[in-house]
């Protein structure tokens, strides 16, 4: 592997007990590489929702505990300028080889991203 897939890989923090035999290789991806990536980019990714949500002046920081997963879903990841910036994010810490994975499963790996920035963001802001 070369330095820039090595210092791609070296950089991300290492998260136990995620890997087991019955994976599947969309599952195995999303622990071996999104995981650590979300959690790497933890501060960019609750700044990003931060200047979001102020930037909208939105009701958010008014809404109850019970609402906010809602808002987070529809108003938040569902604006497409916001979530293909988090996608950025991730993605422009893949290695060559998780790129191709990514790019020939686009669809289902950016679910499983969608599903964790999800995951992510509600444990910030709930």
């Amino acid at each position: 592997m070369n330095t820039y897939n090595n210092d791609k890989i070296n950089i991300r923090p290492e998260l136990k007990g995620l890997l087991n035999d019955e994976m599947t290789k969309d599952e195995r991806f999303q622990n071996v590489t999104l995981r650590p990536i979300l959690k790497m980019q933890h501060e960019l990714i609750n700044l990003l929702i931060q200047i979001h949500i102020k930037n909208k002046k939105s009701v958010f920081y008014d809404l109850s505990l019970e609402r906010r997963p809602t808002y987070i879903k529809k108003d938040i990841l569902g604006d497409p300028k916001i979530i293909h910036g988090l996608r950025g994010l991730v993605i422009g810490l893949f290695t060559v080889d998780e790129l191709i994975y990514y790019r020939e499963n686009e669809g289902a790996i950016n679910k499983r991203i969608q599903a964790l920035l999800y995951q992510r963001v509600c444990s910030i802001f709930v």
